[in-house]
């Protein structure tokens, strides 16, 4: 698949734009913003007809964050249009960490919201496996720096004998997200990142989810 020029970009702290480069940049940006305006007009639709519920204050939160998106956008590309260079620069600048900033804050927002739903599980989740790297590196680290943690190999063996369960950190709204043995409660020492853990066939869906957001 070709790398479009906004992501060519995106990859690279300075670029200088040759008027090529700008007219394909107005191209791939204007389809952008077009699309966040179709996305933004379907939402508003949406909250026309739908009750106060929680998907209701999913769509908001995404509506707010669409609009600022939009905003920035469409003064972007009028600069491209009008082909003043130093507000395009500072405005792939701003764009590109503005755009960061709201993925890394709605992967948050949906981690806690899956870890949430996940904790209220009372029997726990099948254990999965644990990634190899994972596992390597902590079984060196675990021979050269002995700790008082739980080895990996009796926190496995736990995993595998009593299932995993998901546990939300002493500030939810950190997002920090741990997995531990059902029978455990000792977060400091008995559990691993939800990053950590294999996907495997017939593996929860949502628990699948965590660990793919965990990853990032």
């Amino acid at each position: 698949m070709k790398e479009s020029k906004f992501e060519k970009i995106e990859n690279k702290q300075e670029k200088v734009l040759n008027p090529e480069e700008i007219e394909e940049l107005e191209e791939d940006m204007g389809q952008y913003v077009k699309g966040l305006s179709v996305r933004i007009e379907e939402i508003k639709k949406e909250l026309k007809i739908r009750v106060d519920d929680e998907k209701t204050k999913e769509l908001k939160t995404e509506l707010v964050d669409l609009e600022e998106q939009y905003e920035g956008l469409k003064d972007f590309v009028d600069a491209i249009k009008e082909g003043d260079h130093e507000e395009i620069t500072e405005g792939l600048s701003n764009t590109i960490e503005s755009m960061g900033d709201n993925k890394r804050e709605q992967r948050r927002e949906r981690i806690i919201a899956l870890a949430k739903e996940l904790s209220e599980n009372q029997e726990g989740f099948l254990f999965s496996g644990i990634d190899s790297t994972f596992y390597e590196k902590t079984k060196a680290e675990e021979e050269e720096f002995p700790s008082l943690a739980t080895p990996i190999d009796e926190l496995v063996e736990r995993f595998k004998s009593e299932g995993i369960k998901v546990v939300l950190g002493k500030n939810p709204k950190s997002g920090n997200v741990f997995i531990l043995p059902l029978g455990s409660n000792d977060v400091e020492n008995d559990s691993i990142f939800p990053k950590y853990l294999e996907i495997t066939e017939g593996i929860d869906e949502k628990l699948k989810e965590l660990v793919l957001a965990d990853k990032g």
